[in-house]
């Protein structure tokens, strides 16, 4: 394209420049937006001045003689320079010292297409644009100039999510003044001239064209298969240098987690379509991608191998911001009937909560290895409460049911976390949480259950549920007492995370009589292990998870650290 754009500029250079008797000129860009026609070359007069110019492709601004009349001419791209038998033909007069954007666009006849939903004639033309820029305004904003070139799409708005309408029913052939936005990413949707609902949505990556202007247009087909299959509808930006951009479909990436302590295992449809099937209790997906900008009907029901969404347990549709990451974590009850009510009067129904922010990586990750975790309060019948670290500073002040917190940033160590009442007055619950096997790691840890299970049909007992962008949902231990957990800082363990094999450094003068790996459910291993003064080597099968690992010397003394097995 380079190369292209190169030969462009020099024949131009040949033909506008240097021909005499063109004193006054105009800037010219030409764009080749026809959906069924081949690569054409273009004369000026008699001259091949673009040759071989492809379906979505453009020239960059050029010169082009002004005040006179110049006769532009189109034929299917060959060798020859023989002007005769043109396909398309006419004369124009260009004013001095302005710009122009040239759009090739409709289709050449011979074929059956789609007629346009609005009655508009969707015959082949060049469409002249003018008072074309080549540079905004503004130093630190880009300028938009959009053009909707489809055929068989119907009068539209297009809007950039969370900003405006930007162009408030635009028809076939129509086209936008400049419109000024900061340089930045943004959503562009696209709607029925109602403006909704949304129909589709783009990624437009604009932050690196300050104080340019950008030639954005509507391209192709809206149904192919209505027009011989022809290529399919997309948003195309040109730059003035003739630079083609897709526009990529905006999405986001997605975790869904089941936290809802009276449901079943549930299927997950989004737009009638089942997304996750069996989804349990205190289990999660990985993060996935779904498009932005568009609505998603999210549906549950309870898990089976049917697909019929009919009736379904819940059912609530959402717009997802383009570039934005969720958890989205079913929380609350499904029917209130013998269970307590929230202490602090706060609903409890059946809902999804819609998690903005959300991680899948430690945002410290090029600098340290610290794990990041947010936290959310899902319990019930749990009333406001306050998460600290043993010993350490308070990570959740006051947070009801449903609040969450942004990410905090830990060490990669292990730490015992304490839900206490708000006045942490009193300790609801201890729990190990081994991140050292979490470096760069991004946790989403919520409570999890009922606080008092006798008075909620002996539901699950409340618990910390950590899930990992994975997909990996487990429950921290609990400990008996928070002042018994002690952990070695010296104990340090590689790889980490481990196959099966690893060794561990031992401090200095310690002794090794036992070593066993404990599972987040507790349950506890012996492994076989040789040592020597200044280390233990272990192998092990066991199945991938994270494992406490206990030393055991010759004193009866325990150290203890985490390891992830892979």
């Amino acid at each position: 394209m380079k190369k292209l754009i190169s030969l462009y500029s020099l024949t131009c250079a040949l033909v506008f420049g240097l021909r005499p008797g063109f004193a006054q000129e105009a800037r010219v860009q030409v764009v080749h937006n026809a959906a069924n026609a081949p690569s054409v070359d273009i004369f000026l007069g008699n001259t091949k001045i673009l040759p071989n110019v492809s379906f979505r492709t453009a020239s960059p601004f050029i010169n082009a003689p002004a005040g006179v009349p110049i006769q532009i001419r189109l034929k299917p791209a060959s060798s020859s320079n023989d002007t005769s038998g043109s396909a398309y033909f006419r004369e124009y007069t260009l004013a001095p010292n302005s710009g122009y954007y040239l759009i090739a666009n409709g289709n050449l006849p011979g074929g059956s297409f789609a007629s346009n939903p609005d009655g508009i004639d969707t015959g082949f033309d060049i469409t002249v644009i003018p008072d074309a820029k080549e540079t905004s305004t503004d130093p630190v904003n880009t300028e938009l100039r959009i053009f909707h070139g489809v055929t068989d799409a119907p009068t539209v708005d297009i809007k950039a999510q969370g900003v405006g309408t930007l162009v408030d029913n635009a028809p076939f052939r129509g086209f936008s003044p400049y419109l000024p936005v900061p340089a930045a990413s943004y959503t562009v949707q696209i709607s029925p001239a109602s403006g909704s609902p949304n129909l589709l949505a783009y990624a437009a990556p604009l932050s690196g064209l300050a104080g340019k202007t950008v030639l954005v247009l509507a391209s192709g087909y809206f149904n192919p298969a209505q027009n011989q299959n022809g290529p399919a509808f997309g948003i195309w930006a040109f730059t003035t240098t003739g630079d083609a951009i897709q526009l990529p479909t905006a999405t986001s990436r997605v975790q869904i987690v089941h936290n809802c302590a009276n449901a079943p295992a549930v299927d997950v449809f989004v737009n009638g379509v089942k997304a996750v099937p069996g989804l349990d209790f205190r289990k999660a997906t990985p993060f996935v991608t779904l498009n932005a900008g568009v609505p998603l009907t999210v549906a549950l029901k309870g898990a089976s191998a049917s697909s019929d969404t009919s009736n379904p347990a819940f059912r609530k549709t959402y717009e997802l911001m383009g570039a934005e990451s969720y958890s989205l974590v079913a929380t609350g009850l499904l029917t209130s009937q013998g269970y307590a009510a929230n202490p602090n009067g706060i609903a409890t129904a059946f809902d999804i909560t819609v998690m903005p922010g959300a991680r899948e990586i430690s945002s410290t990750s090029a600098g340290s290895n610290n794990a990041e975790v947010r936290v959310l309060h899902a319990a019930t019948d749990a009333p406001f409460v306050d998460v600290r670290v043993q010993s350490g500073p308070t990570l959740v002040n006051n947070a009801g049911f449903r609040d969450f917190t942004p990410y905090l940033s830990a060490p990669n160590a292990d730490l015992t976390l304490e839900v206490t009442d708000s006045a942490q007055s009193v300790v609801v619950g201890a729990f190990l949480a081994p991140l050292s096997a979490f470096g760069d790691s991004a946790l989403l840890v919520m409570a999890s259950g009922f606080l008092a299970p006798a008075e909620n049909q002996n539901g699950p007992a409340l618990g910390l549920l950590a899930v990992t962008a994975s997909g990996n949902a487990v429950l921290l231990p609990a400990v008996s007492s928070a002042k018994n957990i002690k952990n070695s800082q010296d104990l340090k363990l590689f790889p980490n995370p481990s196959k099966g094999f690893f060794a561990i450094k031992l401090p200095k003068n310690t002794q090794v009589k036992e070593v066993r790996l404990v599972s987040l459910l507790g349950k506890s291993e012996n492994v076989n292990f040789t040592s020597d003064e200044n280390q233990v080597t272990v192998q092990t099968n066991l199945s991938s998870g994270v494992y406490r690992v206990e030393l055991v010397g010759m004193d009866n003394s325990v150290l203890r650290s985490s390891l992830m097995l892979q």
